[in-house]
């Protein structure tokens, strides 16, 4: 690599003193400058918390990943949302049903069997005091003895229901809530101040994969098939459906599995000490951080070139890009404590800048994520105190619902093209 100085040729736009740089047209009575031998550093780091609340979607199980070491979660999810009203003696209750589906989404391996506990909740599912989300690091209290378990095959893709018999004791407790005339209480508060819902975990030593189920009020409910005196043939039935506003997951991971996860923290580590690698995934908030650290002062030596065009370009790790990457990455600003701030904008459409993924699927090693930076680029060259910030590279849903990690390659990583394109206007 090194510097290229390539001669501007003219296009025919009337008298041939105006080229194509970008989106836009510039005089060319200036050199344009390639530059792509600029150091990028990339580092890994782990923020504080992550908000897992209203995804939509229940994480369960357990996986040894190769590189983060054993990931676990849990779901926690609040239970009475629409729910009906009984009227009527009632003289039988039949069953209580726990019916789940699967979001097709899975984190490991999907050809283990796995066994579901369902928990009763002991405490409601609400933000800790002062706060608006759950995140991943807080648990709610639940019952050790589970209501009822179940082991399955695991199929992701299969979109039969997964039905789950609770006690008929549960049952016999929440009609007593549910009959009209409705208790006060009850009608005051709603159901979930007396039922809190329920707690979803995967017995460890039979489950490969974390698992997502739906949380809606059509994925996730419980129904409860009763009869009353003056109907006795017919099974009538009461659905309490789940609060998709009012859940949240648990995500951990056993650091001392893994040497690297064991430094983790909110003080990155630069991937020339992790095998040229960096990690991005949601859900644990592990991200990557991008600095240029030679950038002011080539700048500051070539004081005559101005910044046409700026372009990141970073390679996922040889043999870690599966099609499970994330549908989109995001750039954002960042402070020197990894506080994460506003996002980098297009310099051209002005809007979020997202990754532009080319795959070269014969040589590996030149597939890449890209950027346009531009923006970024010129605030760091042109203004002193953006030399304190860097960019951090973030998946499109840090919450969890897309799990898989992803690996990026430093330009020290098997003739990894990850690197920093400048397009520079030379005016002599």
């Amino acid at each position: 690599m090194g510097i290229v100085i390539i001669l501007l040729l003219a296009y025919a736009c009337n008298d041939g003193k105006w080229i194509a740089v970008g989106n836009g047209l510039i005089e060319s009575n200036s050199r344009l400058v390639y530059v792509d031998n600029q150091e990028i550093e990339l580092s890994t780091f782990m923020y504080d918390s992550v908000s897992t609340s209203a995804t939509g979607v229940a994480l369960a199980g357990h996986y040894t990943d190769p590189t983060l070491g054993q990931v676990s979660a849990c779901a926690f999810v609040s239970m009475g949302n629409n729910t009906q009203r009984i009227s009527g003696e009632i003289i039988t209750i039949d069953s209580i049903q726990l019916v789940l589906h699967h979001a097709n989404f899975f984190y490991g391996d999907s050809l283990h069997n796995t066994r579901l506990n369902i928990h009763q909740l002991k405490e409601e599912v609400e933000p800790n005091h002062g706060q608006t989300d759950i995140y991943n690091t807080q648990q709610f209290d639940y019952e050790a003895t589970p209501l009822a378990s179940i082991d399955y095959e695991l199929r992701p893709s299969h979109w039969d229901d997964i039905i789950i018999n609770l006690p008929i004791t549960l049952a016999d407790e929440l009609v007593e809530y549910l009959k009209l005339p409705t208790r006060p209480d009850v009608e005051q508060y709603g159901l979930h101040r007396f039922f809190k819902g329920i707690c979803i975990t995967a017995d460890p030593s039979a489950s490969g994969a974390i698992m997502g189920y739906l949380v809606n009020d059509t994925s996730c409910y419980i129904n409860i098939y009763y009869r009353l005196n003056n109907t006795e043939s017919l099974t009538n039935i009461v659905k309490i459906s789940a609060n998709s506003y009012t859940m949240s997951n648990h995500i951990s991971t056993e650091k001392t599995t893994n040497q690297v996860l064991q430094k983790l923290s909110k003080e990155p580590i630069k991937s020339d000490s992790t095998q040229n690698i960096s990690v991005i995934q949601s859900g644990l908030g592990i991200y990557t951080r991008v600095d240029f650290p030679s950038l002011r002062s080539f700048f500051v030596n070539n004081d005559n070139m101005q910044i046409a065009r700026a372009e990141l370009q970073i390679c996922p790790a040889i043999g870690t890009l599966t099609k499970e990457r994330p549908s989109e990455i995001y750039l954002y600003y960042a402070d020197r404590s990894n506080n994460i701030l506003t996002p980098v904008m297009n310099s051209s459409t002005g809007k979020n800048e997202t990754a532009y993924f080319v795959d070269n699927p014969i040589f590996f090693h030149q597939s890449y994520f890209s950027w346009d930076v531009t923006q970024f680029i010129r605030d760091m060259v042109n203004t002193a105190d953006v030399e304190n910030y860097g960019l951090v590279i973030v998946p499109n849903n840090p919450n969890g619902t897309s799990f898989h990690p992803m690996l990026l390659a430093n330009q020290h990583y098997n003739n990894s093209q990850t690197r920093l394109i400048l397009y520079l206007l030379n005016h002599e």
